[in-house]
């Protein structure tokens, strides 16, 4: 909802409230958060991704599914449902065709993503320590190589790093601020 405050009642932010409005008709969760990352260039929108976070995973969605049912569901209530495509007002269509484009490619957003967490921590001694030496690999090879943790499996690390070692356990970057 932070998201959908700064974005000022535009276009945009009225479609993620729409979203976030919806979410808990459609999900079978009883916590989730939204995520929406938004690259600007300038004031102009350049991307548009929104996921959902629960337990600890992102997934992402698409925003005109959730806007598509929103309608539907507004025009049952009135007694109204058609079975033909809805349609949008025409100063609607081209925001929302562009949150579309931009929420439709989110396996190689998840890869590119993937790679560059990878190869920017190559020398982290986790991923090392799992068979995992930076560059380019594929999200089956990195979930077989990466087991599910629990907090206890990594305490010892983490303790490591409350005690003040500058090693890169978990990234290449020093990591200044531990909360626990």
């Amino acid at each position: 909802n932070h998201a959908v405050s700064l974005l000022n009642g535009s276009f945009l932010g009225k479609i993620l409230s729409e979203i976030v409005g919806i979410l808990p008709y459609v999900l079978p969760f009883n916590s989730f958060d939204v995520v929406v990352l938004i690259y600007c260039h300038g004031q102009a929108w350049r991307h548009v991704h929104i996921f959902l976070y629960i337990w600890n995973v992102l997934f992402p969605i698409s925003a005109t599914l959730f806007i598509k049912f929103q309608r539907e569901r507004e025009m049952e209530k009135e007694g109204r449902l058609r079975l033909r495509r809805i349609a949008m007002k025409e100063e609607e269509v081209g925001p929302l065709e562009f949150i579309e484009e931009m929420t439709s490619h989110v396996d190689e957003v998840q890869q590119m993503v993937l790679d560059d967490i990878l190869s920017t921590n190559a020398n982290a001694e986790y991923l090392q320590r799992h068979g995992i030496f930076g560059g380019s690999i594929d999200r089956k090879t990195f979930k077989s190589k990466l087991p599910i943790i629990e907090y206890e499996d990594i305490l010892p690390d983490i303790q490591r790093i409350a005690n003040g070692d500058h090693s890169p356990i978990f990234s290449a970057q020093p990591i200044s601020e531990l909360l626990i």
